[in-house]
């Protein structure tokens, strides 16, 4: 059975000490993209560079495994006690990625999720070893963190790789100059089953879930959408961010409410909590600062979220979305006004038949081809 090595920041999700999970629409990912892996007839040696979040306990290396088709080998880890401490980690982290690469043999299969952390080590044991490897690349940090530098080291970098899996297809266009094996990847498309929850009312539920950070715009958006609302509407707020993030939020929030409830404040929920979170909703929101440069290649993952879960959607109109192939099921606005959210939320007909996860078969049978064409 040929293995396929695994390289990415990915840890049990509740294990929060010991190594710190990367972000929750990061880890489903990722576990789908192994599901799909071994579903496809290999087994899988996850490298784990997930890091410890204590703050005086080292992790040392060990291989746990998951079943008999996968095994996820942690590196170590120093705590974050203290700045030697977090020096250390990142050393230990760049020296174990290149060693542990340096393990393959030519033509092994390795995939790699894109993180700026360990971009040199792999491109140099690629060098060195002559493995294939096949990049994911969700979005280009450089966009996200306005750094023309950044970005110019990553495109470097892409250029390298043997094979891409890419978020959306407009990622394909600006990297893959040399038209190399590639497929398109939106998102975990992972339908899930309804819990047939029965609503306490008659409101129509939307959801934002995802990052709150003020950059992107996207929690803050749908906040202030909910006071265009009328009162037979309701938005709920579940995510993440750091605390002046998080806390600027909860201001928001409470600022939107203070006439009328309209915005529930969710805390960042994950496994089940989650799914009947989505599932009691009728919409789930895409709300970017629509004209942000991170939106020409980011495709959102949350989307995904909603429609496995039988939601409807309304999304700001950007290219990787409108472009995409679900982008003709999406409900959109133009521009950044809270008013033109409202507008678009109100627009949506629920009278007309939808069923959004024979949209996500059709896309995953789509997936599951051109995958199986790359890793053969």
């Amino acid at each position: 059975m040929k293995e396929i090595k695994y390289l990415a920041y990915y840890a049990p999700i509740d294990d929060c000490e010991q190594r710190s999970s990367h972000i929750l629409a990061a880890y489903n990912f990722i576990n789908y993209v192994c599901e799909q892996i071994i579903s496809l007839g290999y087994s899988i040696t996850m490298i784990s560079a997930s890091r410890t979040q204590s703050k005086n306990k080292y992790y040392g290396s060990r291989v746990e495994k998951v079943n008999d088709r996968m095994k996820i080998h942690y590196l170590p880890t120093f705590p974050k006690g203290s700045k030697v401490y977090k020096l250390l980690d990142i050393i230990t982290l760049r020296l174990s990625v290149f060693f542990e690469l340096l393990k393959c043999k030519k033509d092994d299969d390795v995939l790699v999720y894109h993180a700026t952390s360990y971009m040199t080590e792999v491109k140099l044991a690629h060098r060195l070893k002559h493995f294939r490897w096949i990049l994911y690349v969700g979005e280009i940090y450089g966009d996200v963190d306005l750094s023309e530098r950044l970005k110019k080291k990553e495109m470097s970098y892409f250029k390298k790789a043997d094979g891409y899996i890419f978020a959306t297809e407009f990622l394909d266009k600006i990297i893959n100059q040399g038209k190399k094996p590639n497929v398109v990847l939106y998102g975990a498309y992972r339908n899930e089953p309804s819990r047939n929850i029965v609503k306490e009312d008659t409101k129509v539920h939307c959801v934002y879930a995802g990052t709150f950070d003020a950059r992107k715009g996207e929690a803050q958006q749908s906040v202030l959408a909910a006071q265009y609302l009328p009162s037979n509407y309701v938005v709920h707020i579940c995510g993440f961010g750091t605390d002046d993030d998080t806390t600027n939020i909860l201001n928001m929030i409470k600022d939107v409410n203070r006439k009328e409830e309209k915005v529930i404040y969710e805390g960042r929920l994950h496994g089940e909590e989650f799914i009947r979170l989505l599932q009691k909703c009728d919409i789930g929101l895409f709300t970017p600062i629509a004209d942000a440069k991170f939106n020409e290649s980011d495709f959102p993952s949350k989307i995904f979220s909603y429609l496995t879960n039988g939601l409807r959607v309304v999304s700001a109109r950007v290219v990787p979305v409108e472009k995409s192939m679900i982008g003709r099921y999406m409900v959109y606005y133009d521009g950044n006004n809270p008013k033109d959210i409202a507008g678009a939320i109100q627009s949506i007909d629920f009278s007309k038949d939808y069923d959004s996860r024979t949209i996500v078969t059709d896309v995953e049978e789509r997936f599951r081809k051109e995958f199986n064409d790359i890793l053969k």
